[in-house]
């Protein structure tokens, strides 16, 4: 049964990675996409977010990775309120502390496994400051190695499988222990045996470090591998 978010008056919480109040957005002067009075989400769990097309799934993924802008309410993450966040520290505070899964992976063909892989460090100084005794590719190969793509790390993208690339794309989302990781619909080309064997492979790797997982999809199968399921349909007010 999917569990209704809770609503506080009071402060931040310091145990909430993600905290949203009287959240309205909109697109230009149309009416409201977005309508959130509430919504906690806390350190380490695992979150399964659901609607329908059109339901605002992908908005809120833009809001919280900072890509979009709103205007209403407050979205504080880490303690951080993105709402008066300038474009460039949203943009920073994301490559900071966010690993994010596409839902068409969003790797660089032209570049090699392993250079993907570390391409988030490298463009993000906190991210890479994480990496112990600063050993990048050490730490990459031997995500890698978890992952079973290590003979893969000097081929290029297009030379793996899907699958594969799905494991790229989740080495890249964790190397450097992001707090918090957004994943959009990257199970959706799978099939169901292969989405659950994805899913305990990041939330292993996620366990970690404590990060907290938000991941959205219309796909209900996979309820039951999350700590918490939300309705965003039941939240979303507009």
């Amino acid at each position: 049964m999917p569990m209704k978010p809770s609503h506080s008056n009071g402060g931040t919480d310091p145990k909430n990675v993600v905290e949203i109040r009287d959240l309205v957005f909109r697109y230009g002067q149309d009416i409201p996409v977005l309508d959130i009075q509430s919504l906690d989400i806390k350190k380490g769990e695992k979150v399964f977010i659901y609607g329908p097309s059109g339901s605002g799934k992908t908005t809120l993924l833009g809001l919280l990775a900072g890509v979009l802008a709103a205007k209403e309410g407050s979205i504080r993450l880490l303690g951080k309120d993105l709402v008066k966040m300038t474009a460039h520290e949203r943009d920073e505070f994301r490559g900071n502390h966010m690993g994010y899964i596409f839902q068409m992976f969003n790797l660089i063909p032209y570049l090699s496994v392993l250079d993907n892989i570390t391409l988030s460090c490298e463009l993000n100084r906190t991210r890479k400051g994480r990496i112990p005794n600063g050993e990048l590719k050490k730490s990459a190969t031997s995500i890698a190695q978890e992952l079973g793509i290590a003979e893969y790390l000097d081929k290029t993208i297009t030379q793996l499988s899907v699958g594969q690339q799905q494991r790229v794309a989740v080495a890249r989302a964790i190397l450097g222990s992001p707090e918090i990781i957004i994943a959009d619909e990257p199970t959706s080309a799978l099939d169901y045996d292969h989405r659950e064997k994805f899913l305990k492979l990041l939330f292993l790797e996620c366990r970690k470090t404590q990060a907290t997982v938000l991941f959205v999809s219309h796909d209900r199968q996979l309820e039951p591998l999350f700590d918490r399921c939300i309705s965003l349909k039941e939240i979303n007010r507009a």
